[in-house]
Formats: structure tokens, C-alpha cells, sequence
């Protein structure tokens, strides 16, 4: 039989400035001060998402425990304090998840909360932490920036109409389901969410969320991604130019094929009235540069011969 099925392996936690931590040195902060500070899950989910569970070394700073509570930690009690809060002006009793989602909205969070059950729940029995870390981040951020930003005005109606209510009920089953896959990370915010959302005893009681793979649109999610990045873009285009976005633009002018849905997404979010689609090539060409250096231990003499045919624009893209 053999003695053990895994073995996890740390790094060593190195001081800010490389060094070994030292009390001599006095080159590490106090943990007292930042568990007070940020608390103990910001802590936790620092350590479990860096390279130190991957058996590297890592240099410890108190600026990444504080990147945690503005990046996941902060818009994860936004969310819910923006739940609570107008779920208790409107009385709202949750009473499941209808089996059908009208609004892309919502079909598009639940499929995003499916993947991330499943992206953390295979990265958790790998064993591999910071593969299953990773993606709460990413989560957390198109929750907050994405879902409630664009879902304000679906709660701040007047009547409890059904796509209010279907707001409603996706909002409180994601917050939900949240704590669940959370609590590995965050025990102690998962477990007071949990707590006072379902009136029951525990999230550590509770089983880990099981993805359903039916629920994930990756269609959905992929034009969402893209609308996202071209939304980015274009503000940054914007600032650059110092155009303010209250100031309404003719046009803008994509290489991808969009539903109209997203379209109106792009006019609303980038203040524009048209937004045209083009053929990518007759805005923009591809090139290939290798990097002679990199690639030279591998092909050798054929360098020359690749970096020729790059030049010439004989390659192509590969899927990945």
C-alpha cells in the first residue's frame, strides 16, 4: 500500500526585499497588525493564490494582503450589502431559481458561476491552490463591475415586476453559491454571508457546489468577454484623447460580429451611435517577429530559414 496518495510541498515566505524573514532584521510586517488590519481571510486567500503553494519561493508585502480586500474581498460585501439592502425594502422572500432566465443578464452570472464552481472545484482536487484561487478574481470583479452595475436599474424599479424578481432570485442563489466555493478561502466572510442569508447553521456544513454544465453558455460568455474588452478600449481611447464619455460619438467600428443585444450594450456603455463592423484585415495586419534568441537552442541553424519565412508571411495562428 503506498504511504500517502499527495504530498503539498510550500515554498519559503521571504521578505518584501528577498531576504529571509528575520526578527533580527525586523523585514517583515507584524501578523497581528495585518490580521487587525485586513483581516484573517484577506491573509489566507494572499497566501493560497501566490507562487508559495506551488513550492517556490515568494516575497511577502502587505500591498498584495490589501490588494485582496479591494479586488475580492470588498466588491464580494458590496454585492451582498447591495442585496440585502434592497431585497429587505422590498420584502423579498427567496423561493428558488426559476428554470428558465429571460434576461441574458442572468443566464450569463449563473453560467459564470457554474464555471467558476467547476474551474475551483478541479483546481481544489488537484490539489493545485492557486489554480483554484485564480479564478475567484476574475469572478469577483464581473459580479461587482458587470452584473450589478449593469442590473441597477432592474432593482431600483418601483414594481416587482418579473424581471425584477428573477433579479432577485439569481442575485440571492450566485451569493449564495458564492460562500460555498469561497469557504476554503475565506471561512470566516463566507461563513457570516452564508449565516444570514439562509438562517442556516453553517457553509462549512454545506457540500461544495457541483458545476452544472448545462447551466454554462460559453457562447454567451465568450461575446460578453469580448464586449467587455472592446468597452475597455474604447474608454481608454477616450481618455487618451481626453473625450468625455458624456460627449455622444457617430460611431465605432469593431471586427467582430455581434448580436444586437451587445451592440446596445456598446452604444450605451461607449456613448456612440453606430457601432460598424469591418473585415479585421482592412484595418490591420498580422505579423510574425520571433525572437531569434529565445528560439535558437531549440531549431538551431533552421532560425535563419523561420525567421525568413515569418518575414515573408508564411505562418499562421494556431488555435490554443
Amino acid at each position: 500500500m503506498a504511504p500517502m496518495k499527495n504530498v503539498i510541498v510550500n515554498g519559503i515566505i521571504l521578505a518584501e526585499d528577498g531576504k529571509k524573514m528575520s526578527k533580527s532584521l525586523n523585514n517583515y510586517p507584524d501578523p497581528k497588525i495585518i490580521f487587525d488590519k485586513y483581516g484573517a481571510d484577506a491573509m489566507r486567500f494572499y497566501l493560497m493564490n501566490s507562487p508559495v503553494v506551488e513550492a517556490q519561493d515568494f516575497r511577502f508585502a502587505e500591498a498584495g494582503v490589501e490588494e485582496v480586500v479591494k479586488k475580492v474581498l470588498l466588491p464580494l460585501w458590496n454585492t451582498y450589502y447591495f442585496f440585502t439592502t434592497y431585497a429587505n425594502i422590498d420584502n423579498f422572500v427567496p423561493k428558488g431559481l426559476p428554470s428558465k432566465l429571460d434576461n441574458n443578464l442572468d443566464v450569463w452570472l449563473i453560467s459564470e458561476l457554474n464555471t467558476l464552481s467547476k474551474e475551483v472545484g478541479e483546481g481544489l482536487e488537484a490539489y493545485k491552490l492557486a489554480d483554484a484561487a485564480r479564478p475567484i478574481l476574475a469572478f469577483m470583479d464581473n459580479l461587482t463591475n458587470w452584473y450589478i452595475r449593469r442590473s441597477r436599474k432592474r432593482f431600483w424599479k418601483s414594481e416587482n415586476d418579473g424581471d425584477k424578481m428573477q433579479a432577485y432570485e439569481t442575485l440571492y442563489y450566485t451569493l449564495v453559491e458564492t460562500t460555498k466555493i469561497i469557504a476554503p478561502f475565506m471561512p470566516f466572510m463566507s461563513e457570516y454571508m452564508y449565516k444570514n442569508l439562509t438562517g442556516r447553521e453553517s457553509v462549512h456544513l454545506d457540500m461544495f457546489p457541483v458545476a452544472d454544465e448545462k447551466l454554462i453558455d460559453s457562447g454567451l460568455s465568450e461575446d460578453t468577454a469580448k464586449v467587455q474588452n472592446i468597452i475597455t478600449l474604447g474608454l481608454a481611447w477616450r481618455a487618451n484623447n481626453k473625450v468625455r464619455v458624456r460627449q455622444p460619438l457617430q460611431s465605432i467600428t469593431i471586427t467582430t460580429q455581434l448580436p444586437e443585444y451587445f451592440r446596445e450594450i456598446l452604444r450605451e456603455e461607449l456613448n456612440v451611435k453606430e457601432v460598424l463592423v469591418v473585415d479585421g484585415s482592412s484595418i490591420a495586419s498580422q505579423i510574425c517577429k520571433p525572437n531569434g534568441r529565445a528560439i535558437g537552442p531549440k531549431f538551431g541553424k533552421d532560425v535563419k530559414f523561420i525567421m525568413s519565412e515569418a518575414k515573408s508571411g508564411n505562418f499562421k495562428e494556431l488555435p490554443n
